[in-house]
């Protein structure tokens, strides 16, 4: 679904400025319960 996505360059530029890196791991939680949040 592309409307939910952000382009390549967007999301590459939100993680860095979050001071995410490649070796990273990142957990996503979901704050509502849904169970396709983390997809």
């Amino acid at each position: 679904m592309p409307h939910m996505l952000p382009s390549e360059d967007a999301f590459a530029a939100a993680v860095s400025a979050l001071g995410i890196q490649n070796q990273d791991g990142v957990i996503v939680y979901d704050g509502k319960g849904l169970f396709s949040a983390a997809r």
